[in-house]
């Protein structure tokens, strides 16, 4: 991730790419997004003491009990290292089964070298419950990142196991956010982070951004929500700002459980999303959308070995439109790889649209590289949109297919399907299955423009068909 001369490097040449005149490019917001950014409180950083002596290297154990280094609470030593500083790595060892703790907020001047780990100690399985503090634009949060280079590890043995669960017995937003362009290379992972039976109702994010942008950070090996308590809006939301530019973040090996959306962007830095589980409970949110992978306005995307279940159960509400991965408007020479994912979307009494690869936009999708996924989008009671691959952007793209498998069981419908007048180039090599085109269609491959024609058999309107090994029109 990068360190604070990497990232003013970054900013200053990346807002030539897309940041500099970002009040006039047709990116596509949130619909709540002026009123987050406007809800956004000013930052006051910690003073750091003029005779402070950061703390050493070592393990500190909270509660201290017996131990030679340690601090009554988390808070405590949150608060006291804000103020003094770290030496070195220093450990803060979770040494109780249930601790208690007020909001959090790590403001303190780190490194690569001198960070904060905060994991269970050796052997425990802990219960982390934090009271929600005050929001930074989109709700009440319970830990907050004014600065970076801090870890939270649910380890209690230095592997993969989960034995930290971060929760709340109070009605909160957002367990993690990241509040400043400051906060750079903050690491989540091997946690549970998910309402208790509490009757706290669900937490709105797993991690979130606070539309800051500059920073970067890393999910990893994370349980996010759960069947019973999904976050009701976005389990991972990478969301930047037009003053400090995008966000970079790695969301890996995740089991995601969301209401609207599995992971969503808006203006976001160099993302790799892989090998998470992505599962969407329409019935748990208010939002109009139920998107698995959700890519709004950033130059790059990497989404790889991902499992999507979209909606799989029928949408109830305000729910207008599914998608298993999704793209709004990008800037130009953006490139997005979506490969060897399984994206399965849709209930068998859905009513709503339903895609397994959707661009949507009212600018730009740009370059797409679709290699070795399957898309399959169930049988439905819906009689509106239900396509494999569908396009309803209006500005160019550039769709590059290899070797998928686009299974459209919605009878009458599409394995791709584009209803809109801007430029829509696809290059198509082996292994596309059921593949339907639709009118308005420009077609690229080795062999030139190729220019619509009626696929007989494939439902109304000129079409587009291609078989076998290469890509040829038909008849």
């Amino acid at each position: 991730m990068r360190k604070v001369l990497v990232t003013l490097l970054a900013v200053l040449c990346f807002s030539s790419f897309a940041f500099a005149s970002m009040p006039n490019v047709n990116a596509t917001p949130d619909e709540d997004w002026a009123e987050r950014t406007a809800n956004k409180p000013t930052i006051t950083h910690v003073a750091k003491a003029a005779s402070a002596t950061p703390y050493a290297a070592g393990d500190y154990y909270i509660p201290q009990g017996t131990n030679a280094l340690g601090f009554e609470s988390l808070e405590a030593a949150v608060d006291s290292i804000n103020m003094h500083g770290a030496g070195g790595v220093v450990n803060l060892l979770l040494d109780a089964d249930t601790l208690r703790e007020a909001s959090l907020t790590f403001d303190a001047d780190l490194n690569a070298d001198s960070n904060v780990v905060v994991k269970p100690a050796t052997g425990r399985d802990v219960v982390l419950i934090v009271e929600p503090g005050a929001s930074q634009g989109n709700g009440p949060q319970m830990i907050g990142f004014n600065k970076g280079y801090v870890t939270f590890d649910g380890s209690n043995d230095g592997t993969d196991s989960r034995n930290l669960i971060v929760t709340t017995e109070t009605s909160t937003d957002v367990p993690f956010g990241l509040n400043t362009q400051y906060a750079d290379d903050i690491v989540i992972k091997n946690l549970i982070i998910k309402n208790l039976d509490n009757g706290a109702g669900s937490f709105k994010y797993g991690v979130v951004s606070n539309d800051v942008g500059g920073g970067s950070f890393t999910v990893v090996n994370c349980q996010i929500g759960s069947p019973e308590f999904p976050a009701w809006r976005d389990g991972v939301a990478v969301w930047g700002g037009w003053t400090y530019g995008g966000v970079d973040a790695v969301v890996v090996g995740n089991e995601i459980h969301a209401g609207a959306r599995g992971i969503s962007t808006y203006v976001y830095g160099d993302c790799v999303f892989s090998n998470n589980e992505v599962n969407l409970y329409p019935s748990a949110t208010t939002y109009s959308y139920n998107y698995g992978i959700y890519l709004s306005w950033g130059p790059s995307a990497e989404i790889h070995n991902n499992v999507i279940n979209a909606a799989i159960e029928k949408t109830t509400g305000s729910v207008a439109k599914i998608g298993g991965i999704v793209s709004a408007s990008n800037p130009a020479g953006g490139e997005y790889s979506v490969v060897n994912n399984m994206v399965n979307v849709g209930a068998a009494d859905e009513t709503v649209p339903t895609y397994g690869l959707l661009q949507m936009s009212s600018g730009n999708a740009r370059n797409w590289n679709v290699y070795h996924n399957t898309f399959v989008v169930n049988d439905n009671a819906g009689t509106d949109a239900c396509h494999g691959i569908g396009n309803s952007s209006t500005g160019p793209i550039t769709l590059d297919l290899k070797n998928n498998i686009i299974i459209n069981n919605h009878t009458g419908k599409h394995g791709i399907f584009s209803d809109q007048s801007g430029e829509y180039f696809i290059r198509a090599d082996i292994g596309q299955q059921h593949p339907c085109f639709r009118s308005k269609l420009r077609i690229l491959s080795g062999f030139g423009l190729c220019q619509s024609r009626r696929l007989a058999g494939h439902g109304p309107g000129p079409e587009i068909g291609f078989t076998g090994c290469h890509f040829r029109c038909c008849e």
